[in-house]
Parts: C-alpha cells; sequence; structure tokens
C-alpha cells in the first residue's frame, strides 16, 4: 500500500517530492492500511490556488497533510507561496467517518443491477463545526417582511464528492476502500 501511496503523490506531480518527504515524515515506519486524496483549484484574492489534502491511515493513527499555495501578498513580510500543514490523529480520536452512495437506477426495473454514480466521504477528527446563515423567508413571493435568519450547523474536518462523471471509477473505489479501511484500522486499535 505504501508503494501505491508513493506511486499516487508523484502522478500528481503537485509539489510531489516536497509533499512525499512531509508524507513519509508523518507514516515513518508505520504500515499504510488505505489512504485518500484531494486536490481542489479554487479563485482567491484574484488569484488561482491549487490544494491537496492527503489521509492515511496507519495501524495507531490518521495522518493529514494538506499542500496549498499561498496567494501573493497573503502572509504579510513573508515571501512563502507555499504551505504544507501536516497532523497526525490518534485512531482514538477520529470520529464519524461517513460515506453517502448515490445510484443511478432504473425505475421501470427497480430489480435491474443499480449503478454506482457517485460518493460522498465526510470525516470527522475533531469538534470542527461550520455554520452556515442566511435571512430567512416565506413562501409568499409578495412578502416583505422581515423572517429573521436561518442556518444549518454541520460537523466535520472532511467532505469531499467522487462521481463516475467527474472522477472516473478508480476514485470512488478509491474513497470506498478507504473508509473500509479506516474503519478497519479502527476495529483493529480497540481491539488490541
Amino acid at each position: 500500500m505504501r508503494a501505491e501511496l508513493i506511486k499516487l503523490i508523484r502522478d500528481n506531480d503537485f509539489y510531489s517530492n516536497l509533499v512525499l518527504e512531509n508524507v513519509l515524515e508523518l507514516v515513518a515506519s508505520e504500515t499504510v492500511y488505505g489512504f485518500l486524496l484531494d486536490s481542489t483549484t479554487s479563485f482567491e484574492n484574484d488569484g488561482l490556488v491549487r490544494q491537496q489534502l492527503i489521509l492515511v491511515v496507519t495501524s495507531s493513527r490518521l495522518l493529514v497533510c494538506f499542500t496549498e499555495e499561498l496567494p501573493a501578498g497573503m502572509v504579510p513580510d513573508n515571501p512563502a507561496n507555499l504551505r504544507i500543514n501536516t497532523e497526525s490523529v490518534p485512531l482514538s480520536k477520529v470520529g464519524t467517518c461517513q460515506a453517502q452512495k448515490y445510484y443511478k437506477v432504473d425505475l421501470d426495473k427497480p430489480n435491474s443491477s443499480p449503478a454506482l454514480n457517485e460518493v460522498i466521504v465526510s470525516l470527522n477528527w475533531t469538534s470542527t463545526q461550520t455554520m452556515d446563515f442566511g435571512p430567512a423567508s416565506c413562501d409568499d413571493p409578495e412578502c416583505q417582511n422581515e423572517h429573521g435568519y436561518t442556518g444549518q450547523i454541520r460537523q466535520g474536518d472532511y467532505s469531499a464528492k467522487y462521481s463516475i462523471a467527474a472522477d472516473g471509477e478508480y476514485w470512488i473505489e478509491h474513497a470506498l476502500a478507504f473508509v473500509a479501511a479506516l474503519d478497519f484500522a479502527r476495529t483493529s486499535a480497540t481491539s488490541d
């Protein structure tokens, strides 16, 4: 599994030597049970920012390596343009790990074989909460009254969606294998 992780980091070609150095430093001599790599690109401060998150499951820890390009001027008085944040989380501190699976089915043939179309992996290892708030409204399109605010609170440190259309079958299988590896490692760690 370690060799597959190394190959994936190199093939992804996102500061691969530096990322690999940080990931292998985290892993040390432990056995790798599973891993997940997630790359994103966004626009921030009038510039393109690329980010990569690598999650690695070992027999005792969830290892997190987050690499991010920094837009010019983000770190005042510092010429740095790349940040790597690493974290080692004991498996006993890892909370909920959820895999939501979305299938495409033929509604006219309910017993036909469903096709797995999308997977959303959500993982929590701290008590982080994300709060999204906005103005509340009512069903009356003519209403001008103030209705206060509404929102939702979401738990979780990590959530990513993998779909056949955008990512291909490999990444869906890879995400499900990561969830299974984490479940196996957590179960093994608690039975010791």
